[in-house]
Formats: C-alpha cells, structure tokens, sequence
C-alpha cells in the first residue's frame, strides 16, 4: 500500500482562489506578527526579573515553577505561551499581565 501525501499549497489551490490564498497568507503573517511582539514583551519582562533579582536560568525557573524547557523558550522569547502562564509569571513577581491592542 502506497500513502500519497499532498502539498498543502496544492489542496488550497483546489479549493481556493489565488485572491484567498494571498489574504490567508497575509492574515496569517500579521498574527505571526503579533505573537512575535507578545512573546518579546515576556522574554524581556523575565530578563529584567533576573537581573533585578539576581536570579539565574535554573532559579528563574524554579521559582516560577516552570520546566527548564519552557523557562528556556520564554527567555528566549520562543514560547508559545498560554494567558495563565503569562499571568502566573506576573503574579509571582508582584505584577499584574496587561494586553494592550494598538494600531
């Protein structure tokens, strides 16, 4: 037995116009966009909690009971956070985690 697999350009050209694929394509970058901006504004938030605490990658971790993994992706701004993690992080540090949408 043969498994066949398809592009997935391919399946959206069966189904949609080039018009589509171009708006879907550009909706999708402005998310990407705004996740990008999200995720920088936590990992420099954690930075400045480590410097101002003296903390190191591991005790950062520690005490903001994360795994070393996701501690890691956070620092590094990678991590695809959920809104109770971001809030988590703030509550641990005094803080209160605000989303503002702007232009």
């Amino acid at each position: 037995m043969t498994i066949r697999l398809k592009k997935i350009d391919d399946v959206f050209k069966k189904y949609l116009s080039d018009e589509e694929i171009a708006e879907a394509d550009k909706e999708a970058e402005g998310e990407l966009q705004a996740l990008k901006l999200l995720q920088e504004d936590v990992s420099k938030f954690a930075s400045q909690v480590m410097v101002k605490n003296e903390l190191g990658f591991r005790a950062f971790a520690k005490e903001h009971d994360l795994s070393l993994s996701m501690a890691s992706k956070i620092i590094k701004g990678e991590g695809n956070l959920t809104l109770e993690t971001i809030a988590h992080i703030a509550f641990c540090n005094g803080k209160k985690a605000h989303i503002v949408f702007t232009d």
